[in-house]
């Protein structure tokens, strides 16, 4: 019984697109823990030391050992802090064509507008039938 078989052809096209992402994606996230494992390890901060200075004595004198400060500059590591870029939106002016509507004067045409005439109209006149054979004309 495959489950997989059972859904819908859309739903099994889904599934697979978002199985091969994933499939695609894990030699990233591999390279990515293989160079975490490679990196160097991070350096401790070094302590705050002290500095005595022994001053040279004449081999009948002792003297104690003479503890002086530490006001000389010294080198101390401090952890750099890169500077955070914030983006800045600047906004420049733009043209726009606006269409705007110019009136024009309307124009005279000359058009034609047919009128009406009175014509003669001929009026059929009614005959009366008549009893007498009309006699064929010439026929050749």
């Amino acid at each position: 019984m495959n489950i997989f078989s059972e859904l819908s052809p859309a739903r099994q096209r889904t599934y697979a697109i978002l199985a091969s992402i994933m499939l695609a994606t894990l030699p990233c996230y591999l390279l990515g823990f293989f160079l975490i494992s490679q990196a160097p390890p991070p350096e401790p901060d070094p302590p705050a030391t002290s500095t005595q200075e022994n001053t040279p004595v004449s081999p009948t004198e002792t003297a104690p050992p003479v503890q002086t400060d530490a006001s000389t500059a010294t080198a101390t590591a401090t952890r750099f802090v890169p500077p955070t870029l914030e983006p800045t939106l600047t906004l420049e002016p733009t043209v726009t064509e606006t269409p705007t509507m110019t009136p024009t004067p309307p124009t005279a045409t000359e058009t034609f507008t047919p009128t009406p005439t009175e014509t003669d109209t001929l009026t059929p006149t009614p005959t009366q039938p008549t009893d007498t054979p009309s006699t064929p004309e010439n026929t050749l």
